[in-house]
């Protein structure tokens, strides 16, 4: 209906805002980090569960083709001009990290450690990209989240690094390009549709390398989290 005009962009970009809760970006992302740090059972396990999500979300897609009688060859994505204005990026990091709070019941009081994270990863990803391209930027992205997210674990008034990492982490993966150079394939698109395919790839791995070196650069010995002061300690059960 709305990709006859060139402004809206082609049918996968108008699908991927509603489709994003299910395409498997972090679970692509997660299964190459695991299996870049030796965890060979869990990040395979994951990452055939995330290439399974892929190929279910690009059947689905198909069969809407299908079911609406258009034809195969307009499944070719069509980029929009970005006409947001730049500031457009501060309301719309406050509103993504106030929906991963959400969707993962994280206790409101890490709300503003989180959003910081968020707009570092982007300014981080979007300063390194113009001087060393996407790849070299979303690597450079995941070194600096990885850290950061190491250092303040050390904290105990912080959250746990798996928290820290999360919205950052996020706005890394890249898993509306998996689904784009299938449908692209699907449309006889074959040399763009390997394209995005590669990239896929390419940028997973970015990722993935990125939080390992961002975790070695800033290992301890002592990996445990100390107990605060101010905790209120346990109380002991009187024998």
């Amino acid at each position: 209906m709305f990709t006859g005009d060139p402004a809206h962009g082609g049918p996968v970009l108008l699908m991927l805002p509603a489709l994003f809760y299910f395409v498997p970006g972090d679970f692509l992302s997660a299964s190459t980090t695991e299996l870049a740090v030796g965890l060979i059972t869990t990040g395979s396990i994951r990452l055939v569960y995330s290439i399974f999500l892929l190929v279910q979300l690009y059947l689905g897609v198909l069969l809407g083709i299908f079911v609406t009688g258009t034809p195969l060859n307009t499944l070719f994505d069509t980029a929009a001009s970005a006409d947001l204005p730049k500031w457009a990026l501060i309301p719309g990091g406050i509103a993504f990290t106030a929906g991963t709070v959400l969707a993962f019941a994280i206790p409101h009081r890490f709300f503003g450690t989180l959003l910081v994270l968020v707009y570092a990863t982007v300014g981080v990803q979007s300063l390194f990209t113009k001087l060393i391209r996407e790849t070299g930027g979303t690597f450079v992205a995941a070194v600096v989240l990885a850290a950061a997210a190491n250092l303040l674990d050390r904290n105990p008034a912080r959250p746990p690094r798996l928290i820290l990492i999360l919205p950052g982490f996020f706005t890394l993966t890249v898993g509306s390009l998996g689904l784009r150079g299938l449908t692209t394939l699907a449309g006889g698109y074959v040399i763009e549709g390997f394209q995005d395919l590669q990239k896929l790839i390419t940028i997973v791995t970015a990722i993935a390398i990125g939080l390992v070196v961002g975790m070695a650069l800033t290992h301890a010995r002592n990996t445990t989290r100390t107990i605060s002061r101010h905790a209120p300690s346990t109380p002991q059960r009187p024998p």
